[in-house]
């Protein structure tokens, strides 16, 4: 065991490091600056529920409020303690109408766009939004103030957006995008949240159309019936088990084992085998186009041409 002496020394030979008394940092307030963004649709046509009927009847009614629903966005954010930042809501609109707003959970910023979806401007609204629900102030103005993680998808909206960027790392908040087609894994709001909001939420519409016979759902509805919904389902709980399950907190590295790739490294080598059996046929058949390879495997390769 190592003692006086060698620390003494160890200490000489490396005179930038010094011995300090670290503050105190609880488990809590550590998770406490780990957040995830993201976002979902939500649709003025809900999706019915299961409901009993006698075996052997192929259809069953449920009534929705039409066939093609207006896409409403909204944005939620969670931490790993199980605190939520008020969500965001965009509509599918030219301009913005208060009479929207009617129902929102509290604190609930709004915005809108030509196709309901999030745009970079939106986005950016939402850091600054985010930003502020948290007290962040500049890191120039407070430099001790505690850096946030905040975990989010690849988004164009979010990676390729300059100004939220610079917004967020100008208060601290340290942007980490999940690698592609590993959401449905590495995203809590996907592993437990969105889940239990989208159930609620279309039993909610389900409610609201018994108890409003012969009316639809529009998007001056969305906010009370998302409020409702968003209301039964926000909690401590809830947000913990999302980044349980998905191992972000508590850390565990082996989320992914070696057999989530073996099917990947499967259809590469299938892939192969079929790809050199197509080419001996191109090499044997004067008859094969292009167009009749291209079919085969869903590629276009252009117009049709004779070897």
């Amino acid at each position: 065991m190592a003692g006086k002496k060698w620390y003494y020394q160890f200490m000489k030979r490396n005179p930038s490091l010094s011995l300090r008394l670290p503050k105190p940092t609880s488990m809590a307030r550590a998770t406490d600056l780990l957040y995830n963004v993201d976002e979902t649709g939500i649709s003025t046509v809900h999706k019915p529920r299961k409901v009993l009927a006698l075996k052997g009847k192929h259809q069953v009614g449920g009534i929705t409020s039409g066939e093609r629903g207006v896409n409403t966005t909204a944005i939620c954010c969670m931490n790993a303690v199980g605190s939520f930042v008020p969500p965001m809501l965009i509509f599918k609109h030219k301009r913005f109408e208060n009479e929207l707003k009617d129902g929102a959970p509290p604190l609930t910023v709004f915005g809108c766009s030509d196709t309901g979806w999030i745009t970079k401007d939106l986005f950016t609204l939402w850091i600054s939004h985010f930003i502020s629900s948290l007290c962040l102030k500049p890191l120039a103005e407070n430099p001790e103030q505690k850096k946030v993680l905040l975990i989010l998808d690849g988004h164009s909206t979010h990676t390729k957006n300059l100004e939220a960027l610079v917004l967020a790392r100008d208060h601290g908040v340290v942007m980490f995008s999940l690698p592609s087609h590993t959401t449905h894994r590495l995203q809590p709001l996907d592993k437990s949240f969105f889940k239990a909001l989208s159930s609620k939420y279309n039993t909610t519409c389900d409610k609201w159309m018994q108890t409003h016979p012969g009316r639809c759902i529009t998007q001056y509805q969305v906010s009370q019936l998302f409020g409702e919904a968003y209301s039964k389902v926000v909690g401590m709980e809830i947000a913990i088990n999302g980044f349980r399950d998905t191992r972000i907190w508590p850390v565990d590295i082996s989320v992914f084992r070696e057999e989530d790739f073996v099917t990947c490294e499967k259809y590469s080598v299938e892939r192969r085998v079929q790809m050199q059996k197509l080419s001996k046929q191109v090499i044997y058949s004067n008859r094969m186009t292009y167009y009749e390879v291209a079919s085969e495997y869903d590629i276009l390769l252009g117009s049709k041409k004779e070897f």
